[in-house]
C-alpha cells in the first residue's frame, strides 16, 4: 500500500505523449554543393501547438523552411518564421508546397543512402529524423 503514492506520482508523466513522430522523410539525389527539398510528415501526438522553427543537417550549409504561395499572380517563396503543428494533428510536408529546403550540401546525396535532419520546436525541443535518399526520378 505505500507503494501507491509513488504510482500516483508517475502516473502524469506516464500519460504524456510521446513527443513528435517523423515519417516519410525522403528526397532525391543531388550533387556536392546542390540543394534539396525534403518531404516529411509531422505527427503531434500531444495536446499541446508545436512549431517548427527550423532544421539542420551535417550534409549541408544550412537547411530552411520553405513555403510557395501565388502573390498576384506570381509564385513566391516565403521563409515562415514558424510552421505550426496543432495538437494531434499530422502535417505533410512536400517539395514545392511547404518544405524543409536543404543548401550547400557537403557531400553528394546517393540513392539508399540516409542523412540525419535536426528539426527544431518550439516549446524547445528538437527531434531527429533518417532521411532516406529515393532513386532519380526519370524524365
Amino acid at each position: 500500500m505505500p507503494k501507491l503514492w509513488l504510482l500516483a506520482f508517475m502516473l502524469p508523466t506516464l500519460a504524456q505523449a510521446q513527443p513528435l513522430r517523423v515519417t516519410e522523410a525522403t528526397t532525391y539525389p543531388a550533387r556536392l554543393g546542390g540543394n534539396v527539398a525534403v518531404a516529411l510528415v509531422l505527427e503531434n501526438p500531444t495536446s499541446q501547438t508545436l512549431q517548427l522553427i527550423g532544421a539542420q543537417t551535417p550534409v549541408a550549409a544550412r537547411a530552411t523552411l520553405r513555403q510557395y504561395g501565388m502573390i498576384e499572380g506570381v509564385t513566391q517563396i516565403i521563409t515562415p518564421p514558424a510552421i505550426e503543428l496543432g495538437p494531434r494533428s499530422r502535417t505533410r510536408l512536400l517539395p514545392q508546397a511547404t518544405e524543409v529546403f536543404v543548401q550547400g550540401l557537403t557531400q553528394p546525396l546517393i540513392a539508399g543512402n540516409e542523412f540525419p535532419l535536426v528539426l527544431l520546436l518550439q516549446p524547445s525541443q528538437t527531434v531527429t529524423a533518417r532521411v532516406r535518399v529515393l532513386p532519380a526520378l526519370q524524365p
